[in-house]
């Protein structure tokens, strides 16, 4: 389960900054996935609740925003957005989605007290 070591750093990275900028609690934050990120949504959430205990990042919502990445379909060799691994081609259904982008795994925003 990587997600536990992903939100270990992210709470690391969440924490710094909140120093920096003097506030005192988390309320919020949003992190875009890309689909070859490989995260399993559930298990981020739980590792971030783990992760979190204890530090001003607990009791904060987790929120996560899935961004499609521009993939090439073998079957009819056109190009189409994919949101999660293996999702079909939505020009022919077909399933063999070449992507090279997609990995991103970033905080888009925080809300803060």
């Amino acid at each position: 389960m990587h997600e536990l070591s992903l939100c270990e750093s992210l709470v690391s990275l969440l924490e710094e900054e909140m120093q920096k900028l003097g506030c005192g609690a988390l309320k919020k934050v949003v992190l875009q996935v890309g689909p070859l990120a490989l995260i399993e949504e559930g298990a981020m959430r739980f590792a971030f609740e783990v992760a979190s205990k204890g530090t001003v990042v607990e009791g904060a919502e987790l929120f996560i925003e899935w961004i499609a990445v521009r993939g090439y379909c073998l079957d009819c060799q056109k190009e189409a957005l994919v949101y999660k691994i293996g999702e079909s081609c939505p020009c022919c259904g077909g399933v063999m989605i070449l992507s090279e982008e997609g990995k991103d795994l970033k905080v888009a925003s925080i809300e803060v007290e």
